[in-house]
């Protein structure tokens, strides 16, 4: 399963249960497995989606999951707790590491 880098994790209000829990629930696991097309072009991303999720718009304003903390970075867990509390600049720098987050 994808994981939460160290620096990233110190910022995450699950305990370490929780966390794999919520990784558990968040994860598209065995889609290479589940979908094989040779000529297909494959985006694997280096962390879980609860660290970045790439299929989201950037902007909140854009992103309709984000009303409910899942927009591009998410701050809300699947049951709608916090997941984590970041200021605007946080979330922007998470948003401009996306190509380091995602392993590009």
């Amino acid at each position: 399963m994808l994981q939460v880098p160290t620096g990233i994790r110190k910022d995450i209000l699950l305990n370490d249960e929780e966390l794999q829990h919520e990784m558990l629930m968040m994860t598209d696991r065995y889609t290479d497995e589940l979908f094989v097309c040779p000529e297909a072009v494959i985006h694997k991303n280096m962390v879980n989606r609860i660290v970045f999720d790439p299929e989201r718009f950037r902007s909140d304003s854009d992103e309709e999951m984000a009303r409910v903390g899942m927009g591009a970075i998410y701050t809300k867990t699947i049951n709608g707790g916090k997941l984590r509390l970041l200021s605007e600049h946080q979330r922007e720098n998470l948003i401009q590491s996306k190509a380091l987050l995602a392993g590009c």
